[in-house]
């Protein structure tokens, strides 16, 4: 009987990890009608580390808000595309920042930047793709779905 309650114990907590780590392998990127991409990000750190290190999409971004799960705001420091975030224990980081990835020549906007996880791309209403250079996972109505790797569309 002890045996059972330790095995589905250990499932539970195996499961609760699982499902903690699937936001954190996302990038999500939204196009503005302005030409601004705005990129947002949830990170499941270990709640016994102090500091985490986050690749950004870009050396230059703006506008950078790390908040943790009780809405306080996280340290942060940047070297180059590494972003360095004060977690002091927490469980769950909402990233968010600016990122200068859009380009503008002969009246198309070209988004390039380059990502070690899966990334979401929603660009604006009445936008037409031209060119992508990797073959999205899933496209839908808002959104393009788009492997790790050098992105350019």
């Amino acid at each position: 009987m002890k045996l059972q309650i330790i095995v589905i114990l250990l499932c539970a907590v195996g499961i609760t990890a699982g499902l903690a780590q699937l936001g954190s392998d996302q990038i999500f990127i939204t196009v503005t009608s302005e030409g601004k991409a705005k990129v947002s990000q949830s990170i499941f750190p270990e709640t016994f580390v102090s500091t985490i290190d986050v690749k950004v999409i870009s050396e230059n971004i703006s506008n950078l808000l790390a908040i943790d799960e009780e809405n306080i705001l996280l340290g942060t420091s940047q070297n180059e595309e590494l972003l360095k975030i004060a977690t002091l224990g927490a469980s769950s980081v909402d990233l968010k920042y600016n990122a200068d990835i859009l380009s503008y020549e002969s009246g198309i906007f070209k988004l390039k930047y380059d990502s070690d996880v899966e990334s979401r791309v929603n660009l604006p209403p009445l936008s037409k793709l031209v060119s992508l250079n990797t073959i999205p996972i899933e496209i839908t109505d808002e959104e393009y779905v788009l492997p790790p790797g050098d992105i350019s569309l």
